[in-house]
């Protein structure tokens, strides 16, 4: 599937919710290029936490690490200085779903969430009342694409801020939402786990903020 086809095709513009499958041939055609991922993660409210641990630790892999994810992490299509002059605009303008970027992830999350297989990690957003949203992209749109047995078990991990380390603001692995989680996670015959301020995003949170007092405590009583 030719890129250049999809996003000149005049019909584009009297479209205000573009369709979300328009680039699914143009990204599996991208994933072909791609080699079996080790650890394949999802993220939910947690982006820039989760691709900088992935990144820099090597302990996980994302979407964002792969060929097509790459290629299109952090591109604004609605700013012309990126785009050689070129403007991406329907009728209704260049927000939400009437961005052509809304339907390439949609296509992105769908595909590699029908390629990752063996044990998957989610990393959520612990200090969020809701880590766990069934409206986001995890649970509408990648979610229903784990099966068994392609996908085995589902590690669920709850990050918090240092500064929460101690006092956590809400009811972590046995809250309402991670609940629900844990329910949908099971419906798919999926083993699930869920884990509280895993160690690997600790030490990368005190790598970090190395002078943070709470990283100091834990360095001092290992010694």
């Amino acid at each position: 599937m030719d890129f250049q086809k999809i996003i000149t095709d005049s019909r584009l513009e009297h479209l205000c919710t573009m369709d979300p499958n328009m680039f699914d041939q143009f990204v599996s055609d991208l994933f072909k290029f791609e080699p079996k991922m080790k650890k394949p993660f999802f993220w939910s409210r947690s982006g820039t936490l989760t691709m900088a641990v992935c990144r820099k630790l090597g302990v996980c892999d994302v979407l964002e690490g792969t060929l097509p994810g790459f290629i299109f992490n952090e591109l604004n299509w609605c700013d012309k200085t990126l785009t050689a002059g070129t403007v991406y605009q329907t009728q209704c303008g260049c927000s939400g779903k009437a961005q052509l970027v809304y339907a390439f992830w949609k296509s992105a999350s769908k595909l590699y969430s029908q390629l990752v297989e063996g044990d998957v990690g989610l990393l959520l957003n612990g200090s969020l009342v809701t880590p766990y949203d069934k409206n986001r992209t995890f649970g509408s749109s990648e979610l229903p694409n784990l099966y068994y047995p392609r996908v085995k078990k589902l590690t669920a991990y709850l990050a918090y801020n240092l500064e929460e380390e101690d006092v956590r603001p809400n009811a972590g692995c046995n809250s309402e939402s991670m609940l629900t989680l844990k329910a949908d996670v099971l419906r798919r015959n999926i083993t699930y786990v869920c884990t509280e301020q895993p160690a690997f995003v600790f030490h990368y949170l005190c790598a970090a903020n190395p002078t943070n007092k709470r990283c100091l405590d834990k360095a001092a009583a290992r010694k």
